[in-house]
């Protein structure tokens, strides 16, 4: 098929190719290390308890449903962003992520306030295990401050994916599982002098990361970003010009992730239950 290709065209997929999967990989990497601060959790507290892990796993059921209603919104985001950056327009970007970032925190907040208020009933739908739904709680009641401040961060990563800064991401999703990673095992199981405090100790170590995550990505985006010079009162103006525009692209998405999530939430329900 490239052999019908003339050479203007062959060198043109060459180079869309070069500039495609490096972007992709970082991308790809990205997502999935960010994903994996709450599922590092599960598997270093399956070393302290079944009960814990058990517990952390019914929690996690709802924060993966978050997460990809908000991922929709972000894909809305980077779409509708990525073709003004084609155009060589930064202005309806900044606008567009502004926009973005606070739908994608509102939804955060819905679910901040609902696990916050009625955790017990919550996840009570998901298991009837007294001991898992204690666990479960315990580790709701710090986890669901990460819900705001993941949305918010994602935007801002996926404001920079937009204008192909897609290695910052890569990075600071990596830096985050180290924190994870070190203060799980300090406070998960009381090394170095600190409490054991089980589950309870990896939420507040998910916190943790998930703060440094914002704070590593403002940073970025504030100071060494060259390309969208996003400032921080165009960021949290309470413009909303974009939400519409923004809506119209990012629900299907959103629909189809909350379908997604919700299935699965409901297959470990189901499991639960038995």
């Amino acid at each position: 098929m490239f052999n019908n290709l003339s050479s203007e065209n062959k060198y043109a997929l060459k180079s869309i190719i070069k500039s495609f999967f490096p972007l992709y990989a970082a991308i790809f990497a990205q997502q999935f290390l960010g994903i994996f601060v709450n599922l590092l959790d599960n598997f270093m507290l399956g070393r302290y308890s079944e009960a814990a892990m058990s517990g952390a796993t019914v929690a996690n059921q709802f924060i993966s449903l978050m997460w990809n209603i908000v991922f929709g919104v972000s894909t809305g985001a980077v779409t509708l962003g990525s073709q003004y950056w084609g155009k060589g327009q930064t202005e309806p970007i900044r606008k567009i992520f502004a926009s973005g970032l606070k739908l994608a925190a509102g939804i955060g907040l819905i679910f901040t306030l609902a696990l916050m208020i009625f955790p017990r009933q919550i996840l009570g739908l998901v298991t009837n295990d007294i001991g898992i739904l204690d666990e479960a709680v315990d580790y709701m009641s710090v986890i669901c401050f990460t819900f705001v401040i993941y949305a918010v961060s994602n935007q801002l990563m996926v404001s920079l994916q937009s204008v192909e800064t897609a290695h910052v991401g890569m990075i600071m999703s990596g830096c985050t599982i180290l924190i994870n990673f070190c203060f799980n095992y300090v406070l998960i199981y009381g090394n170095f002098g600190a409490p054991r405090l089980g589950i309870k100790g990896a939420a507040i170590a998910t916190l943790i990361s998930r703060c440094m995550e914002l704070i590593i990505v403002l940073i970025y985006l504030f100071v060494f970003d060259k390309k969208l010079k996003i400032k921080p009162k165009e960021l949290f103006a309470l413009r909303t010009g974009y939400i519409k525009d923004l809506l119209a692209v990012a629900y299907p998405v959103m629909i189809t992730g909350f379908s997604w999530g919700l299935g699965l939430a409901c297959q470990t329900t189901i499991l639960g239950h038995v």
